[in-house]
């Protein structure tokens, strides 16, 4: 043989057999995420991250079933306890739009007051909107719509219960309704109009206690 073909051949050619691609077993119990990591991914610092990542996620993902399905959670063991939950948003609606909304000049309406009721009704249809949501029985719901700054309004809604589950997602639906009723009532006057800080500040109750988001500084606040 010429060497020519010789080297062409070696090029096309290996003694290692390849690899052969891992097969997902769809019958098998374990879930699919261990199928591809069956065996612990070790970092250079020699921590194994996927073990780490594999205790949180059973750990703390409590909307997820053994087959890492979405699933409700049962909370019939749970006791009834005093429950609250605080969140705010914030709409930068721009100058001009600030002005018609303090002189009360949108021609919608009061665009406070609605985005405080919205907000409210929001909140009482929490499970209605968010599918994995327990329908809670609210004791409160008070949501509070600022101009701050401006160019800005701020929202803050706080929803109170006595229950076996949390109201932080009472609390920020409440929030980002008030929120979207804002842009809807205002849009006609500036399509620009940005909701953004969409946040938990605090919730209480429950095992895991007392939460405070750590305090930013913010000029609309």
């Amino acid at each position: 043989m010429a060497l020519g073909q010789y080297q062409q051949r070696r090029l096309f050619c290996t003694d290692k057999p390849s690899k052969p691609r891992k097969i997902k077993d769809e019958n098998s119990s374990m879930k699919y995420w261990e199928q591809e990591n069956s065996s612990p991914v070790v970092s250079g610092d020699g921590k194994d991250y996927y073990s780490l990542y594999q205790s949180s996620y059973e750990e703390h993902l409590s909307h997820i079933d053994a087959a890492g399905k979405a699933s409700m959670v049962d909370v019939q063991e749970k006791s009834d306890t005093k429950r609250s939950a605080k969140a705010c948003a914030t709409v930068i609606v721009g100058n001009h739009v600030f002005n018609l909304i303090r002189e009360n000049e949108i021609k919608k309406g009061d665009v406070l007051t609605v985005a405080q009721v919205a907000g409210i009704m929001g909140a009482k249809k929490t499970a209605e909107l968010i599918p994995l949501c327990h329908p809670l029985a609210l004791s409160k719901v008070d949501v509070s719509c600022q101009l701050k700054g401006e160019d800005s309004v701020y929202i803050e809604c706080e929803a109170k219960c006595v229950n076996k589950t949390g109201v932080e997602m009472e609390a920020l639906t409440g929030a980002s309704i008030a929120a979207l009723t804002v842009y809807d009532m205002c849009k006609a006057a500036n399509k620009a109009i940005e909701i953004t800080g969409i946040k938990l500040l605090e919730k209480n109750g429950g095992k895991s206690g007392l939460y405070k988001a750590e305090p930013k500084s913010d000029s609309t606040k």
